[in-house]
Parts: C-alpha cells; sequence; structure tokens
C-alpha cells in the first residue's frame, strides 16, 4: 500500500457504515495521513526541521537505553 492510500470496503466490515467509517479513520491516522497535511501546510526552515528530527532521534535514543538497561538488570 503506498503512503496516502487508504481504503475500505464494505465487505471488510460485514456491511455496517458506522464500523467501516471507524475503520478508515484508524487507517487514517496509522498512515499519519493527516498529520502530513497539516506539518507541510505551512512552510517549516531547515534548522527547525533538523531540530525537530534531532530531537526525535534523541527521544528514540533515550527509549532505547531505558530499555536495555531493564534487560540488563533482570
Amino acid at each position: 500500500m503506498k503512503k496516502g492510500h487508504v481504503e475500505v470496503t464494505l465487505s471488510e466490515c460485514h456491511g455496517d457504515m458506522n464500523r467501516m467509517i471507524k475503520k478508515f479513520m484508524k487507517k487514517v491516522k496509522n498512515e499519519k495521513i493527516i498529520d502530513d497535511f497539516r506539518r507541510k501546510d505551512f512552510y517549516e526552515k531547515p534548522s527547525v526541521t533538523n531540530a525537530r528530527k534531532r530531537k526525535r532521534r534523541k527521544k528514540v535514543a533515550q527509549k532505547l537505553n531505558q530499555e536495555l538497561n531493564k534487560t540488563e538488570k533482570k
């Protein structure tokens, strides 16, 4: 499935329209389509983009270190 392409069939949801809408919204959220649209809605300076990426990398590294420390203690 390519990025930005989400589809839900009626047979997937056993003919229930409410379930179909919920499933569609969940798939859109998981694909982060709305997040990408909002992020690209306005121009973002390269320095801001790099700072956001740096912050994200730091957060991921901290999380991995915490998990690694937990497994070492056991």
